[in-house]
């Protein structure tokens, strides 16, 4: 199968050619009739070749996509029902899903709406079965493995593509919950066994903070155990208030009638301040012990949970039964030691002088910001969040091109964007890499810009 690239006014097209014309009724299906799902085609006959032309304008392979993405449970779900109701839809049209291309170069998303696309050549291909098992492959090494559902979903579904009795909708039904997996069954199990053996015993509230250890951990306890007071405190106050004044009253009255001496008016005054604290002191401790507080310290070990060893034991059981997705475990594994875990073992070295890697820059020929290209591979376009070089225009695409190195040697590809990238004047073919150097123009879409190699070196700037 010869794969080619072609652009023009209308948008760009994937270009299979084939030895001869395909005259078949799926075929004919999908060229007089718009199948949500496949991509449309259009039959060519250039130099007594056949040619198939499929629109991939605005659209972006999941190569591309998950480049700098890691593939969700979201996602993953998205994906799968999704592409059951393309299937389904297909069966409609009696399309044999076997000549599906399902290689992820081929499999196209449209980055704004989120909708999938299929190329169908009905040729001799690997197969659907065979496909879809690549796929799954592909997305173990591409899955988030801090999303431990997103990690079940995908190894679930490459574990059950494995087996022949397996067909894809099965495989959804399964995956997506329909049919509940056994991990789901034994976690609903154990809740329910749970639930009944602490069944009528008394809840308690506890305050606790708990701090992360990487085996058991050890928990200290405080809880409050508070009984109600039998007296509000409104009415303890009134009272005490209601006492000092009619025993200041009392005294008043006394010293107004007797004519009593200056000092001991003084006499009484401090006997009030006296009899006042020591009031006031009977109230507070009155008020605590009515209270009622017991502060209860209590130590615990607590181990992994069991969710937690669930997780981490199914994924390492595939692992041992197929003997793949050794890199997904590998990095839980270091995760969980911490970064700049070291071996107490040895000397330190003293590190050597790390020269600083030179730079390329894309100087500008215009009112544009200059872009520094660090590393590669680097991608520019308007998507922030899935590129390196950011150019916020209606006519750069989300993901616009892509800047690679190769053995010293600097390439530019077109990542199928409307607009196109053109180098000294003449415009890419849509994912060829055209080779770059020094001082060359690179235009994208309508911004141009001088490449720069080694510019801190060499280059006057």
């Amino acid at each position: 199968m010869k794969v080619d690239y072609r652009t023009d006014i209308k948008g760009n097209y994937l270009i299979l050619e084939a030895e001869q014309e395909i005259h078949s009724y799926q075929m004919q299906m999908i060229q007089q009739n718009s199948i949500k799902g496949l991509l449309s085609i259009y039959e060519y006959c250039i130099d007594n070749k056949v040619q198939y032309h499929y629109d991939i304008t605005s659209k972006q392979t999941i190569v591309v996509m998950l480049e700098r993405m890691l593939l969700t449970s979201v996602q993953m779900r998205n994906f799968l029902m999704q592409w059951k109701d393309i299937l389904e839809q297909m069966k409609e049209f009696l399309l044999n899903p076997d000549y599906l291309l399902l290689d992820v170069d081929y499999i196209y998303i449209n980055l704004q709406s989120g909708e999938f696309f299929f190329c169908y050549y009905p040729m001799e291909g690997k197969g659907f079965k065979e496909g879809i098992k690549e796929v799954f492959r592909y997305f173990l090494d591409k899955v988030n493995y801090q999303d431990k559902l997103g990690v079940d979903m995908v190894y679930q579904a490459y574990q059950k593509s494995l087996k022949p009795e397996m067909d894809f909708f099965t495989i959804c039904d399964s995956v997506l919950g329909i049919e509940r997996s056994e991990i789901v069954q034994e976690k609903e199990m154990r809740i329910e066994k749970e639930e009944e053996k602490n069944k009528g015993e008394k809840v308690k509230k506890v305050e606790s903070v708990i701090e992360p250890q990487i085996m058991a951990e050890v928990l200290e306890e405080e809880r409050e155990e508070k009984k109600e007071l039998p007296i509000k405190k409104e009415y303890i106050v009134i009272f005490f208030v209601g006492i000092c004044s009619l025993f200041l009253a009392f005294l008043c009255y006394w010293v107004y009638q007797n004519g009593v001496h200056q000092k001991i008016i003084v006499q009484c005054i401090a006997m009030i301040l006296i009899f006042g604290s020591v009031l006031g002191f009977l109230f507070l401790k009155g008020k605590e012990y009515l209270k009622g507080t017991k502060i209860i310290k209590e130590t615990q070990e607590i181990p992994y949970s069991l969710e937690e060893e669930e997780d981490i034991s199914f994924i390492r059981k595939g692992i041992q039964e197929e003997g793949i997705g050794e890199r997904i475990l590998g990095d839980m594994e270091g995760e969980e030691m911490g970064y700049g875990a070291e071996s107490l073992e040895g000397d330190t070295v003293l590190l050597g002088y790390i020269e600083e890697s030179s730079k390329c820059f894309l100087i500008p020929k215009g009112i544009q910001e200059e872009i520094i290209i660090e590393k590669f591979p680097f991608t520019i376009g308007k998507w922030k969040e899935q590129v390196d070089g950011v150019i916020i225009n209606n006519n750069i695409s989300r993901i616009h091109a892509r800047f690679e190195e190769i053995d010293g040697v600097h390439y530019v590809i077109d990542l199928n964007s409307k607009n196109g990238v053109y180098v000294n004047g003449i415009r890419n073919k849509i994912q060829e890499k055209v080779k770059i150097q020094n001082g060359d123009e690179i235009k994208i879409a309508a911004f141009v810009y001088q490449f720069c190699d080694n510019c801190e070196k060499g280059m006057d700037r």
